[in-house]
């Protein structure tokens, strides 16, 4: 009877991953003419649980995707050139036992040349 309940012992809840600290976040443009550094907190409701990849999607104004970049690794972190203009980016993140974190979304505006300001 007692090897009955052995399969509970070892099972484990999926954890439950999100992304925080998205980094840019619309509050200032970056920089026309070097790359976009996109960075994030992984967080799990668990403990141990590691990053194995992320992916990062970039949308401009119009809806259309504009940029995707795929990392494999624990560094959150990807960069990538854009042109200037205003867009809406996520991250989703997996673990290495193959969970998938929500989709996070924020905004980032490129400025053209010198100009800080997009109004």
């Amino acid at each position: 009877h007692s090897l009955a309940l052995l399969p509970f012992l070892f099972w484990r809840a999926s954890a439950v991953l999100h992304a925080s600290r998205l980094a840019p976040d619309g509050s200032f443009p970056a920089a026309a003419g070097t790359p976009v550094r996109f960075t994030f907190t992984p967080e799990a409701e668990g403990n141990g649980v590691e990053m194995l990849h992320f992916e990062i999607r970039v949308w401009s104004s119009s809806g259309a995707l504009a940029a995707e970049k795929q990392v494999v690794g624990g560094n959150p972190m990807a960069e990538l050139a854009l042109e200037p203009g205003r867009y809406r980016w996520s991250v989703q993140w997996w673990s290495k036992l193959g969970e998938a974190s929500e989709v996070a979304e924020s905004t980032v505006a490129v400025a053209p040349g010198d100009d800080i300001w997009l109004g």
